[in-house]
C-alpha cells in the first residue's frame, strides 16, 4: 500500500520527527537503526494519528503551517481505514492483489463472489 503524502506536511513537522525518532532510537536502536527518512516520516505520522489527542494537535499544527484542512482530513481517514484493515485483517480481493498482502494477515475477505 502507498499513500502520496506532501512534503510539505514533513517539512512543519520536521523538529517534532526528528524528536520522534531519537526517543525511539533510545528505546530499541536495533530495531529502528535502519529505518530510512521515509519511513520514519510515516511512523512519526501514523502514531500521532493512532492517539487522539496527538491527532487534534498535528491537525492544528498542519492548519497553522497552510496545509487545507480537507487534505488533512482525506489523509487521516486513509490512514486509519489501513490500519483498522490491517488489524482486522479485513481485505478485498483487489486488495489482496494490489497490496501483495501475505495470506496469514487475511483473516477476511471483504468481497462477496456470487456464482450464477
Amino acid at each position: 500500500m502507498e499513500i502520496e503524502i506532501d512534503n510539505a506536511i514533513f517539512e512543519i513537522c520536521k523538529s517534532h520527527i526528528k524528536i520522534f525518532k531519537s526517543e525511539c532510537l533510545e528505546a530499541d536502536y536495533n530495531y529502528f537503526k535502519d529505518k530510512t527518512q521515509d519511513e520514519w516520516n510515516i511512523m512519526f505520522i501514523q502514531s500521532c494519528i493512532l492517539q487522539t489527542k496527538n491527532m487534534i494537535k498535528l491537525k492544528n499544527k498542519l492548519l497553522s503551517g497552510g496545509i487545507q484542512s480537507k487534505y488533512i482530513n482525506d489523509l487521516f481517514y486513509t490512514i486509519l481505514k489501513y490500519n483498522h484493515k490491517y488489524e482486522q485483517g479485513l481485505f478485498s480481493f483487489n486488495e489482496i492483489n494490489e497490496w501483495s498482502i501475505e495470506p496469514y494477515l487475511i483473516k477476511k475477505t471483504t468481497t462477496k463472489y456470487t456464482l450464477i
